[in-house]
Parts: C-alpha cells; structure tokens; sequence
C-alpha cells in the first residue's frame, strides 16, 4: 500500500471512530528515510496530502530538529484558537 493510501485509510478510520476526529491538525511522519527511494515517495506524499510530511531517519539521527519545528508550528497554531 502506497503510503498517501494508507493516510485516507487512516483518516476513514478515525472518522469512523469519531466524526471530526479526521479533520484535527495532524502531520505526517515519514520514517526510514534511509532507504532508498523513501524521498521520491515523500515528494509524492506532498503532493497528494494537505498535511504537512515531515521525513526522519532514527538510523541516521537525521531530520528529528525538523520534526521538532513542524511539531512546535502545529501547536502553536492550535493554541492561538
């Protein structure tokens, strides 16, 4: 399963669970960035999601300060609400 299917399949469930439950700010984190290829498929993510994609490698100790960011931004936009 390509990964912007299973975001609408994980949004299908959390909408099933609790209607609204979908539309609450979220992001997406795309792991193993390691891999070969896992950037190709981020873009593509990007580009089929209005969610911001942020991409971490546990392995390699990479992205995490971007994650921090994007993590940090999605509070404070809920907290001026």
């Amino acid at each position: 399963m390509r990964p912007w299917e299973a975001l609408a399949v994980l949004r299908a469930e959390l909408e099933a669970y609790l209607p609204g439950l979908s539309e609450r700010p979220a992001l997406v984190v795309g792991t193993k960035t390691d891999i070969d290829d896992t950037s190709n498929v981020a873009d593509e993510l990007r580009q089929k999601t209005d969610l911001p994609v942020v991409t971490v490698s546990a392995n390699k100790a990479k992205g995490i300060e971007n994650l921090l960011l994007a993590t940090e931004k999605l509070l404070n936009g809920i907290e001026k609400h």
